[in-house]
């Protein structure tokens, strides 16, 4: 019977300080999850009303914001039972630059391609001279779009080669003369 005694003596000053922290931990979580979800409903139905934005665009918008809107829960539960976050955080940071940088010509082609999708300076469909090449668009791309050249030869050029050079668009230009 000693022995029970001892164990509760011992268990007693730590059992409720770390039954409030799981319990705060938990409900952080759960509160945190109906918020996001909140936030992503509307988001979607945000993007359903919108016309602006590609649906790969948007795909990876709601991606994005999940994730980081997770992480930042995570962050806040993660404190709340004691844990130091900010070890966590630079290593994010740290993680965030290498990739950065080793995917430096990939994000670039990425991101022009997302200024391409948003505001399209051309569709597919379009007959474009885009990176010192002329033909009809059959794709754009996250990374890189599509042309289809008066030769039926089909060119794949980077999107950060497109956005970053002058593109015109003879398909909208209805004939206007300078």
């Amino acid at each position: 019977m000693d022995l029970i005694a001892e164990i509760k003596n011992m268990v007693d000053p730590y059992l409720v300080p770390c039954t409030l922290s799981i319990i705060k931990f938990l409900l952080i979580i759960i509160v945190g999850k109906i918020l996001i979800s909140l936030f992503l409903g509307y988001l979607k139905a945000y993007f359903k009303k919108s016309e602006r934005l590609e649906e790969t665009v948007e795909i990876f918008i709601y991606n994005i914001v999940s994730t980081i809107s997770w992480a930042f829960i995570l962050m806040i539960a993660l404190g709340t039972i004691g844990i130091d976050i900010t070890p966590i955080i630079a290593g994010f940071g740290v993680a965030g630059f290498v990739v950065g940088f080793a995917l430096k010509d990939t994000l670039n082609n990425f991101v022009a391609g997302v200024m391409l999708i948003f505001y399209r300076p051309f569709k597919v469909g379009d007959v474009v001279k885009a990176a010192g090449i002329t033909g009809k668009v059959t794709e754009i791309g996250i990374s890189m779009s599509v042309l289809k050249t008066e030769d039926n030869l089909i060119v794949i050029i980077p999107n950060s080669k497109i956005w970053g050079a002058p593109i015109t668009n003879y398909t909208r230009s209805d004939g206007f003369r300078c």
